[in-house]
This record gives structure tokens, sequence and C-alpha cells, in this order.
């Protein structure tokens, strides 16, 4: 199933802020994807942070699996990570 036909499919007229999918489903740093951020992946929209966010989560867990001696070198932030970090004057 194509994601274009799976946004079609979960747009019920609902507001956009139906979450769609927790990652990693346990522990910290999980990522929530709403049906909004499922709308950005159809032709011609722009991806958002939270998309961005998932894909390198997912990059990392596949890099985890196979080369492990990498994985332990790289860490993801959150793309709010410098706001928040600004917001408390430590920058």
């Amino acid at each position: 199933m194509s994601v274009v036909r799976l946004c079609q499919i979960l747009d019920f007229g609902l507001p956009s802020i139906i979450s769609i999918l927790l990652y990693p489903s346990t522990g910290t740093g999980a990522v929530n994807v709403t049906n909004g951020d499922l709308k950005r992946l159809e032709p011609g929209e722009f991806l958002n942070d939270t998309l961005i966010e998932l894909g390198l989560k997912l990059w990392l867990h596949d890099l985890r699996v196979h080369r492990p001696e990498f994985a332990d070198q790289v860490h993801v932030f959150s793309s709010f990570f410098y706001t928040q970090l600004n917001q408390k004057k430590y920058v």
C-alpha cells in the first residue's frame, strides 16, 4: 500500500492531532506521528520536524542492527533540542 493511499484511508475528517504512531513504543524520546504529519507525505508537501526525526530514529535503529559499532557513536537529537536549550539560557 502506498503512503498516499494510507493517508487517504486515515483521513476521516478528524483534527490533525489524532495520534497514528508512537515510535519507539516504549522508553524515552518517542516520536508521536499524527494524521496531520501523514498528510505531509503526499506529493507536493514538505516534510516536517516530526517526520524527519522519525526517519532519523528508524535509520539509527537499522544502524544498530547492521553496524552496531557505528551506532554507538551516533545520537539523534530532537529538532526541538536547541530551542529548549536556548530558552534555558545554557547557550
